[in-house]
């Protein structure tokens, strides 16, 4: 998936010289006191949550790379993982990614990461189709 909008170029003062990784940019934010755009954050989620299902790999921010294209890819260390645990780790990742989006997150996102309202672990497709 391509995208049409850059986060080093959405996140002002980030240095994009360096490989950007997801952790980087939400601590840059943080700081700031910036907001990702929901569009933005439904776009990440979508795009981590299809790369982890064409290879399933233990995922956190910091082992997301965001590409000057817009796509993102999983850095090389990140190990190997089951698809239950790489979804456990994907809804971790997400609700880190909530806590810097502004507030119109959408109620699907809400829902991925409120694991109260989930009797059953959820699968990456399932949870793919739900973003």
């Amino acid at each position: 998936m391509m995208a049409s909008f850059s986060l080093a170029e959405e996140t002002p003062g980030m240095d994009s010289s360096a490989p950007l990784t997801l952790a980087a940019v939400l601590a840059h934010r943080r700081r700031q006191g910036l907001r990702l755009p929901s569009e933005t954050s439904a776009f990440l989620a979508l795009e981590l949550v299809e790369a982890l299902l064409v290879q399933t790999r233990r995922v956190e921010p910091g082992l997301v790379r965001l590409l000057e294209d817009g796509t993102l890819e999983m850095a090389p260390e990140a190990a190997e993982s089951t698809p239950q645990k790489a979804a456990e780790a994907f809804r971790a990742v997400l609700a880190e990614v909530l806590t810097v989006t502004g507030p119109q997150i959408s109620t699907a996102l809400r829902k991925l990461v409120d694991t109260s309202t989930t009797l059953k672990p959820l699968s990456l497709a399932t949870m793919r189709d739900t973003v």
